[in-house]
Parts: structure tokens; C-alpha cells; sequence
């Protein structure tokens, strides 16, 4: 007699391994107390297990004795969640991860959730309307992680390296160690101030979208970049072309930061005049 199946007096169902070659089908339900094994419940399988990190009990997969993934409140695709591991979950409605037992990451319905340090290979795109926001205390390292290199709400550090938007310094650097062919300067800071045509304006900037922008804000007095460029041209910041590969006008700016030096040999001059007139005139 050939035995297909027996049930020991403790309620064990046992079906013999020569009769189990090929697939079991079960048709309705399978409910399991304890482990429902495959394989070696020491080395592999899938069973049941109770998780030590989260509340519940889950259906797991097991390799070689360590557990792999479970399916539960949560979907485990590595490691348990302990220190040292590295957890990617489902959790309601985010997708997140776990490292060294501190979630690192989320995402959800409201965006990209970071803790610690974001490293990308690529482009950040922001659609319309995107922001990239720095919240209280936060800190934006441009090209490094040193103080010199950072944007703040704060004063950081001991000093401060060049930065740019586009070719356009947003920091004013004078370090003799940056400059070469350092003389007195000959020219006639009058004479080329003069030569500046000052005139009466107003913007149409489309670029400023705050509330009281340049362009609201009636008649402004100032310069015009391309009319000061040929008499002052180490003050003028010109793009290579016009417009961009978009189409787009590429602007002209003055660097009025480092007009300042020329306002100051300008003033030199008058009182050097100014003297000279009082001796001339006693």
C-alpha cells in the first residue's frame, strides 16, 4: 500500500517527498499556525514570521538563512531595519529607506524627504513653480563642504571664496594673491566718469515676479551697460551672444561693485585739485 498522505496524533500532515516532485495545487484557502516552510527552514524557503523591528507578522523570504524580504504593513526588500542595515519600504503611501536604522529618505505625495546628504549624477530639474528651499538653519555648499563655500542665513567661517550666477561673480574678492601686475593706476578716473551718460529709466524686466518689483516702481536713475562698456570695459560683465540657444536675451550688467575704486581715485583727484587751488590761493 502506498501512503499519499498521514496525520500524526499532534496533527503534523506529512506528504512523502516522491510524491511532492511536481507542484502542489491547492484550491480555497491555506491557513498556517506557526511557519509554513519550503526548503530548509534553516538555509532557505518562504514561511511566517514575527517582526522584531515592527509590530505584526509577515510573510517572508528566506536565502541561505537570512531573511531577504517580507511583506507586511511594510515591503522589505533588504535587511531587517537594525543598525548596519539598509531597509527600502512601503509604508502607506511613501516609498522610503532606511540606513544604519535612521530613515535617510522618503517619498510621497508631497515631494522628496532627505536626511543627511543628497549626492546626484545628473540634472536637478524643477518644473514651474518648483522651488529649491533652504529651511531655517539650513546651509547650501556650492563646489565643497567648507565654510568658505557656503550660502547661509548666517555668517559661517573665517571668509568666503568667488562665487557665480553664470559668469557674474555675487561675491567681491580683492586678495593681492589673485592679481598680477599690480601699479599704481594712470588713468583719469574724471575724465572716464564723464564720459558715462546718466540717464532717466524705467524696467520692463519680466524676469522680476515679486511683489514690488523694478518694474512697478517708477523712474530709476542709472547707467546703461552697453553705452559704458567701450569706456570702462573691465566694469562691464558682456555676454558672448545676444540670445541663447533658447532664444532667450542674454543681458549685459555693470559691476558697480568695482566701480567704487573709480569713484574713489575720481574723488582723489577733485581734492588733489582742491589743494592745489588752496595753495595757488592763500
Amino acid at each position: 500500500m502506498t501512503t499519499l498522505m498521514s496525520i500524526s496524533a499532534a496533527g503534523a500532515v506529512t506528504i512523502p517527498g516522491t510524491l511532492a516532485a511536481g507542484a502542489t495545487t491547492i484550491t480555497g484557502a491555506l491557513s498556517a499556525t506557526g511557519a509554513l516552510t519550503a526548503g530548509s527552514a534553516a538555509t532557505g524557503g518562504i514561511h511566517s514570521l514575527d517582526g522584531t523591528n515592527v509590530n505584526g507578522t509577515y510573510l517572508g523570504i528566506k536565502n541561505n538563512g537570512t531573511v531577504f524580504s517580507y511583506f507586511g504593513s511594510w515591503l522589505r526588500l533588504m535587511g531587517s531595519g537594525a543598525v548596519g542595515d539598509t531597509v527600502v519600504y512601503t509604508e502607506g503611501a511613501k516609498l522610503g529607506m532606511v540606513v544604519a536604522g535612521t530613515v535617510r529618505g522618503e517619498f510621497s505625495s508631497t515631494g522628496l524627504s532627505v536626511t543627511g546628504a543628497l549626492s546626484v549624477t545628473g540634472d536637478i530639474t524643477m518644473s514651474a513653480g518648483g522651488r529649491l528651499v533652504q529651511t531655517a538653519g539650513g546651509i547650501v555648499y556650492v563646489g565643497g563642504g567648507n565654510a568658505a563655500q557656503a550660502i547661509s542665513q548666517a555668517s559661517i567661517g573665517a571668509l568666503s571664496t568667488t562665487l557665480y550666477i553664470g559668469n557674474q561673480s555675487i561675491t567681491t574678492i580683492s586678495d593681492a594673491r589673485l592679481k598680477e601686475n599690480i601699479v599704481p593706476t594712470t588713468r583719469n578716473a574724471l575724465d572716464l566718469l564723464n564720459q558715462w551718460e546718466i540717464v532717466d529709466h524705467t524696467w520692463n524686466d519680466p524676469s522680476d515676479q515679486c511683489e514690488n518689483n523694478r518694474n512697478m516702481r517708477g523712474v530709476w536713475t542709472g547707467a546703461i551697460a552697453q553705452q559704458v562698456q567701450p569706456i570702462t570695459p573691465w566694469l562691464v560683465n558682456k555676454p558672448l551672444t545676444d540670445v541663447d540657444e533658447n532664444g532667450e536675451i542674454n543681458t549685459w550688467s555693470v559691476d558697480y561693485g568695482y566701480a567704487v575704486p573709480l569713484l574713489v581715485k575720481a574723488i582723489q583727484e577733485l581734492a588733489a585739485d582742491f589743494q592745489a587751488y588752496k595753495s595757488s590761493h592763500p
